[in-house]
């Protein structure tokens, strides 16, 4: 397949429009109270990663790195302290939940939000018990991650 399905054309342009709009609202924590916060992103989809880094760089102002497997986050928090990390639980080298575990073994004061495909009550209240702070259900809705990452 050539270039972002009509679906990923759209999830971009609600999270960019929706980052912008929350960047300029006076009350954005990450970005008002943390302009320097540090993100970490962990999918394998390059066009969402690539998506979200340009768009939280760009208009929130905030450090923005990623990572397409578990094993390269694990890595990148081995090396630096991240204020957040937003992680599909589904990658393609070691299971999410474990991941978020180990984030919070190497970074206990991280945020974590868990993304998946899998909205069951079981899945969630799984990530939930691993550590994660919060929940978004794939595919993404650009306002809800923008809220959800402004909550923490």
């Amino acid at each position: 397949m050539d270039g972002p399905t009509p679906c990923q054309r759209r999830l971009k342009s609600l999270v960019s429009s929706s980052l912008a709009l929350r960047c300029s609202v006076a009350d954005n924590n990450l970005c008002k109270n943390h302009p320097s916060a540090n993100v970490l992103l962990v999918d394998q989809q390059d066009e969402l990663r690539d998506s979200l880094l340009e768009l939280v760089a760009s208009d929130c102002g905030c450090s923005m790195t990623s990572a397409s497997t578990a094993s390269g986050a694990v890595l990148r928090i081995s090396q630096e302290p991240f204020d957040l990390v937003l992680t599909n639980l589904s990658l393609p080298d070691a299971d999410g939940k474990w991941l978020v575990q180990k984030i919070h073994q190497q970074q206990p004061n991280t945020g974590v939000i868990a993304i998946s495909e899998d909205s069951s009550p079981a899945n969630i209240i799984e990530a939930l018990r691993a550590g994660a702070d919060d929940f978004l259900i794939k595919p993404l809705d650009g306002p809800k991650v923008v809220e959800r990452i402004n909550h923490l």
